[in-house]
C-alpha cells in the first residue's frame, strides 16, 4: 500500500524523488527479466560508452534503501565522487552501486535509455 513519504527541506523535491520508489506500479518501468541484461540498462549510449578508470573505486557510502533523506544520500554520493574526479557519465553509470531494497529495486525498472545526464 502506498504511503505518504516523509518530506525533508522541499517536500516537493523529495516527493518527486521517492514515489516512483514507493510507487508499486509505475507506467515507465522494465521487466526483472531485463535487469541483468547490459543491451537494455537505463543509460543513453553516451553514459553507456563512457570509460571508467581502472583505477576507479565506488566510494563507501551508507546504502539508500528507499528510507531516510533522499536527497542527502544524492549530495553525500556527488560530493564523494567529486573528489574521485569522476564525470557527470562515471557518477551516472556508478550511482546505483549505492541502493539497496526497495531503492534498487525502482532503479532496477527504469526505462531503458530514460537517463540522458
Amino acid at each position: 500500500m502506498y504511503q505518504q513519504p516523509q518530506h525533508y527541506g522541499d517536500g516537493q523535491q523529495t516527493q518527486r524523488f521517492l514515489l516512483p520508489i514507493l510507487t508499486e506500479n509505475s507506467k515507465q518501468t522494465r521487466s526483472f527479466e531485463e535487469d541483468d541484461d547490459d543491451e537494455n540498462l537505463p543509460f543513453s549510449a553516451e553514459i553507456s560508452n563512457a570509460s571508467i578508470p581502472h583505477e576507479f573505486c565506488v566510494p563507501k557510502i551508507t546504502s539508500y534503501t528507499g528510507k531516510g533523506d533522499p536527497l542527502d544520500h544524492v549530495n553525500t554520493y556527488k560530493m564523494e565522487m567529486s573528489l574521485r574526479g569522476a564525470t557527470s557519465a562515471l557518477k551516472c553509470r556508478a550511482f546505483h552501486l549505492t541502493l539497496s531494497g526497495r531503492a534498487k529495486m525502482w532503479y532496477n525498472k527504469l526505462v531503458t535509455e530514460s537517463i540522458s545526464s
